[in-house]
């Protein structure tokens, strides 16, 4: 994937001039962006250190504020483990109309994840008990928490203040884009220089998830065309239209080297339904 900070019209001009300084013929250059190019473009929200002005967007480590009736997330199936604290989005302090999704106005959204959690095959972890996403409303009290005493204590990571930077980012998998294979790797060469014509963030909201082979939305798809015996290739566009990156999140506070791919239905965020979100785990050893 390839991220840029460019608005979209400025986007395809840098894509056109790449592609025609790479020997591309004039047509091929204009059907790519007229019929490729929109289907392969994601709206993400990257989170960065570097301070924007406004408020974070979000808190990596620390400490969550719960609810006193709220209890810290344990992984029951597995000792008691109590799950280690991600960190916190806050909803207001992202730029909803750049994602175009259906987030709360405000409020907190609170993760949380077993860092020993098994994966089934496609790296989708499909044990409720090994991750947890909980909503915190601003009209709730609450208060920082710290674990509960338990054999396997999380560590508590030093919080660290994350903003939002609205970017744009390219799909170049087989399964987002829809280019014939010798294409793509002609357009992958061509825009390869702009790895470093912009900041590439890890962590964000939105966007594309990170997944060294099947994407999450593959899987998901396979479960329902099991389940229903739908048509593969319908139920694979659909997912692409319906799943959205909650948050990408890397390593932290896991020590493999893994990304966290927290993914929820557009539908189920409208509703609220957090406790719908999936967690798919990319490990980059």
């Amino acid at each position: 994937m390839i991220e840029s900070t460019l608005e979209l019209p400025a986007l395809r001009e840098r894509i056109r001039q790449l592609l025609l300084e790479s020997g591309w013929d004039a047509p091929d250059i204009d059907r790519v962006l007229e019929t490729e190019l929109p289907g392969m473009v994601r709206r993400r929200v990257s989170l960065s250190s570097k301070p924007t002005g406004a408020a974070p967007a979000f808190r990596l480590g620390g400490l969550p504020r719960l609810p006193a009736d709220v209890a810290w997330p344990i992984h029951s199936s597995c000792c008691g483990l109590t799950l280690s604290y991600i960190g916190a989005l806050d909803c207001a302090a992202l730029p909803r109309d750049h994602l175009a999704a259906p987030l709360p106005d405000s409020g907190q959204v609170l993760f949380f994840y077993a860092s020993d959690a098994e994966a089934e095959d496609c790296n989708i972890v499909r044990d409720p008990d090994a991750f947890a996403v909980l909503y915190v409303p601003d009209t709730v009290e609450a208060a920082e928490r710290t674990p509960p005493e338990s054999k396997y204590q999380p560590e508590i990571a030093e919080r660290v203040d994350l903003y939002a930077i609205p970017s744009l980012e390219l799909g170049l998998d087989h399964f987002y884009c829809q280019l014939p294979d010798e294409e793509l790797e002609r357009f992958d060469d061509a825009i390869r220089g702009m790895w470093n014509e912009s900041e590439q963030c890890l962590d964000g909201v939105g966007g594309y998830p990170s997944a060294q082979q099947y994407p999450p939305e593959w899987a998901m798809a396979r479960d329902e065309h099991e389940r229903t015996g739908g048509d593969m290739e319908e139920l694979e566009a659909r997912a692409r239209q319906e799943w959205m990156v909650l948050l990408h999140v890397f390593e932290f506070p896991t020590e493999n080297g893994e990304y966290l791919n927290y993914m929820i239905r557009l539908d189920d965020l409208a509703a609220g339904r957090f406790d719908r979100v999936v967690l798919s785990v990319d490990d980059h050893d």
